[in-house]
């Protein structure tokens, strides 16, 4: 019988977070696989395309990539380029995700304004056969931004926690 700790409130909410983003990007990804599916039938099957199923599929494929990817983010679970790295000390290696976090931080919080001003510029758009405007095909990148930035937050959080505790070890 394994003991297992006991969750925080804050990790509580962390895992119910990750639970809504795997959530909704599996239900984008259903609705993708369906629209085309519907698409292809439609088409190749009754001779009848119909004309609104590659914009939603589009659309509801942008939002699997967008809140997928952020995915990754979360137990900093994603590809990395860790030959150097691995030859840091640990503290070498506390620096460097604090630059890497902010490498990412920084240039995506300065591109929200930018999609903030292309979503403003889409919202008249409607996906060809609906009444969807584009705005909320592309909504998701708004998304993907707001995500990564509070997930690499909490891990660089985390690592300025640990730098500012050593610091008042030494100074203590």
């Amino acid at each position: 019988m394994t003991n297992t700790p006991a969750l925080s409130h804050s990790n509580r909410r962390i895992g119910l977070i990750e639970r809504i983003e795997e959530s909704v990007t599996i239900g984008f990804f259903l609705i993708t696989f369906t629209v085309v599916l519907l698409g292809i039938v439609s088409r190749f099957v009754f001779n009848d395309p119909i004309v609104w199923t590659i914009g939603v599929a589009t659309a509801s494929y942008i939002w699997v990539l967008s809140v997928g990817a952020g995915l990754s983010n979360r137990d900093d679970d994603h590809i990395q380029f860790d030959l150097i790295y691995e030859y840091f000390s640990t503290n070498g290696k506390l620096w460097a995700r604090i630059l890497g976090n902010l490498l990412i931080i920084v240039p995506f919080a300065l591109a929200i304004p930018g999609t903030l001003t292309f979503l403003e510029f889409v919202a008249p758009d409607l996906i060809g056969g609906t009444s969807i405007s584009y705005y909320w095909a592309y909504a998701g990148m708004l998304v993907l931004l707001i995500a990564t930035i509070l997930h690499r937050g909490r891990l660089l959080s985390r690592d300025l926690k640990t730098v500012f505790s050593q610091t008042l070890r030494r100074v203590a």
